[in-house]
């Protein structure tokens, strides 16, 4: 492998670990999803190789955030059951709730900014 791979298969496999945890699956259930191995995934996640357009592809069927992978950048516009009943449930109340929402909303959100002492 040249170092230019190294290079971009390194972030991607970061990337890829981030998913597989987020969808919370061990790298032996992630694997199976597509006919790989868990040596295959720690692989993957390693940077020392990099899963095929149809391995990926099959992974976002169940749930992997595909633009994240391979860019870096979360894709904003599949939104999880829980996200989409809140987006749901702010969209019907009234102003005042709404405003009550996101004030709550940025209330909670504030410690982790800028990372502040309870940054993630």
């Amino acid at each position: 492998m040249s170092t230019l791979e190294r290079e971009i298969n390194y972030p991607i496999g970061v990337r890829i670990k981030d998913e597989r945890e987020r969808l919370g699956l061990s790298q032996s259930d992630f694997g199976k999803i597509v006919g790989a191995t868990k040596k295959t995934v720690f692989s993957w996640e390693n940077g020392r190789t990099a899963p095929d357009a149809f391995q990926l592809c099959r992974l976002a069927e169940v749930g992997l955030d595909l633009c994240y992978v391979l860019t870096g950048k979360r894709d904003n516009s599949r939104l999880a059951a829980e996200e989409a009943e809140l987006l749901a449930n702010y969209r019907q109340a009234l102003e005042p709730a709404r405003r009550a929402i996101r004030g709550a909303a940025s209330a909670s959100a504030e410690p982790y900014k800028d990372g502040g002492m309870f940054a993630r």
